[in-house]
């Protein structure tokens, strides 16, 4: 008796896999129902990330990020109202990492963040500051991925910017949070007033 599952896939065979279905979708993307369309941009999109890491893990020079900035600015372009739009901007900081897929990611993610669908300018903004983030624009970034904490309190996205903004703080060279504590002397003193001196806190010896 033959065995059913002759062992998982080659890095080859599922890269050829998503072209294949890649191909597919981006045939059904043109088709003149509407709905049909936006439901076969969402899974074009899917397939084209998943291109993208089989590409990346076999060491190969992605070309995935390209058809993926590519197939979202159509998408936006043609359906910029879509609900489902969300997942464009959820895998632009991955696929776009170099210029000039960058400018152009952070432009397309500027024209979703005016999305009517909270889900989708929440998508939008917290995609922004990260890929803020990953070009070294710290203070732009924090003040999109503040927006995402402030805005959507109590979801998911605003779990991720909160800790995205957490791990700001404690990066080499960043500067401390101020506070005010007392010396050896008793006397009251503010971080920030010791500025360009060494400083040595010793919070264990508190209390």
């Amino acid at each position: 008796m033959g065995c059913l599952f002759a062992g998982s896939p080659t890095a080859t065979e599922s890269m050829d896999f998503e072209k294949k279905w890649a191909s597919r979708f981006e045939e059904l993307s043109r088709s003149e129902d509407p709905a049909a369309a936006d439901a076969a941009f969402e899974t074009l999109l899917l397939v084209l990330s998943n291109q993208f890491i089989s590409e990346a893990n076999a060491g190969l020079e992605p070309t995935a990020g390209l058809q993926f900035l590519d197939a979202a600015e159509e998408w936006v372009g043609k359906m910029p109202d879509s609900k489902r739009l969300g997942i464009a901007a959820t895998f632009l900081s991955s696929v776009a990492q170099e210029e000039p897929l960058v400018t152009r990611a952070l432009a397309l993610l500027e024209r979703l963040r005016g999305s009517p669908h909270p889900e989708v300018k929440e998508s939008a903004l917290l995609e922004t500051g990260r890929m803020l983030l990953g070009q070294g624009q710290e203070e732009e970034a924090m003040a999109a991925l503040r927006r995402v904490v402030e805005e959507f309190e109590g979801t998911f996205s605003a779990e991720i910017a909160s800790r995205e903004l957490r791990s700001i703080g404690i990066r080499p060279g960043a500067e401390a949070p101020d506070f005010e504590l007392a010396d050896l002397s008793g006397d009251r003193v503010r971080l920030s007033s010791l500025r360009g001196k060494a400083v040595l806190l010793n919070f264990w010896g508190m209390g």
